[in-house]
């Protein structure tokens, strides 16, 4: 964002990023990202997954991030005891939250004292435990300045069927929340 948006300039960001759900658009996409010209190749394609958001486990996995979540690393400690369908999806949800840290610094940097972020998120679950996106962005966003307004939850939604029976107890954070921010300087 700083290469295009300058610095304290926006009054107000509202988005809703891919989920970090293993749904790679690209591939879902890929067709019409074939008409509209965004890819001529296959090399293309590859370029641009590479460069997407790691919200699934097709692009490259094998850069290291400094942690920034005390919540989010104790879910992936956790996570490591569990059987998964795939041995990446911890390494996934890792880059995801680096980087929507790295949209929230962003973020915040383009915004305007008192200006908004309101982001619309879905949080997720595997191997029986719930990744509340929401808390964890929120928790993240107060850590570099903003103030968390509030989060909204939206709706409820209904994770795998594999998932289902792990996370009855904690379906309540299975959910989708607009987290609403505003920069305090």
């Amino acid at each position: 964002m700083a290469k295009q948006i300058k610095p304290e300039s926006v009054e107000g960001i509202i988005f809703s990023p891919p989920y970090a759900n293993c749904f790679d658009y690209t591939e879902i996409y890929k067709l019409e990202l074939w008409f509209g010209k965004f890819v001529s190749e296959y090399a293309d394609l590859k370029k641009l997954r590479n460069a997407s958001l790691h919200s699934h486990l097709n692009g490259d996995l094998n850069i290291e991030v400094k942690a920034k979540s005390e919540t989010l690393t104790k879910l992936l400690i956790e996570l490591q005891e569990k059987e998964l369908w795939d041995k990446k999806i911890p390494k996934m949800l890792q880059l995801y939250y680096d980087d929507m840290f790295k949209v929230l610094d962003e973020s915040y940097a383009s915004l305007v004292d008192q200006g908004f972020c309101c982001i619309v998120v879905g949080n997720s679950a595997y191997g029986g435990i719930v990744f509340p996106a929401d808390l964890i962005l929120a928790e993240y966003a107060e850590k570099i300045g903003f103030k968390v307004d509030k989060i909204e939850v939206d709706r409820y939604i209904i994770t795998s069927s594999q998932q289902y029976e792990m996370t009855k107890e904690t379906g309540k954070y299975l959910r989708e929340s607009v987290v609403c921010l505003v920069k305090n300087k």
